[in-house]
């Protein structure tokens, strides 16, 4: 079914469901991570709590240089999902975009590891620190991947699978660059592994997650060109 086809037939007001498609899908997936984000402002401020040291935190490098690693993630992958939607489009110069920016951030961490003291080196590789740095993202990231699964779910999606990824990975790097305001940590090394290690889990459910509901879901797919 098309829109034209849903705005044809009378008395049959559009569900509002079909606002998600595939023509639509970048508008829809900047306004859930829009709320998002201000959501995962508000649970922080309520329950993770704003880090201490925020205003002199924010006059240094580090703090965007963090938030600007995963700031960038987020739009890459956007750009990949957006591109899986599309007809002939393909994700994976996103992907190879994002790989590079990894890459990046794994070379500084390379870099900066011989000067790091034996107490920091502990800290990054702590397992409760990685734990609760991925837990949190992932956490704060729910809401959007939920909203966006059932967005989803009836729209007539190739590969949703690795639209799913795409969508998943999008929004771990939202939250992750709201956790900043959060987290304290100041090591390359540290943001290398569990904040990509985070997004990655965000991707991952959003894969899973996605190509469970769009298998499970019934009715005509909804496309829209």
């Amino acid at each position: 079914m098309t829109i034209d086809d849903a705005l044809s037939a009378p008395g049959e007001p559009l569900p509002a469901l079909r606002a998600w498609s595939t023509a639509t899908l970048r508008t829809r997936l900047l306004e859930v991570a829009v709320a998002g984000a201000l959501a995962a402002v508000l649970l922080i401020l309520v329950w993770l709590r704003l880090r201490p040291d925020v205003a002199s935190a924010a006059a240094t490098p580090f703090f965007w240089l963090k938030a600007l690693y995963t700031a960038v993630l987020a739009v890459v992958m956007l750009g990949g999902a957006d591109a899986l939607a599309r007809p002939g489009g393909s994700p994976w110069p996103s992907l190879a975009t994002a790989g590079a920016v990894v890459a990046v951030l794994a070379i500084a961490a390379g870099v900066e590891a011989p000067r790091l003291h034996a107490a920091l080196v502990t800290h990054v590789f702590d397992p409760g620190g990685a734990v609760s740095c991925l837990g949190n993202i992932v956490g704060l990231a729910a809401p959007m991947l939920l909203i966006a699964a059932v967005g989803l779910r009836r729209v007539d999606l190739e590969r949703p699978g690795l639209m799913g990824l795409f969508v998943g990975l999008f929004y771990g790097a939202v939250s992750a660059t709201v956790y900043g305001l959060h987290c304290q940590d100041a090591t390359f090394a540290f943001v290398a592994l569990w904040y990509t290690g985070a997004i990655a889990l965000c991707g991952a459910v959003g894969a899973a997650g996605l190509k469970l509901l769009h298998a499970g879901s019934r009715g005509e797919p909804i496309t829209i060109d």
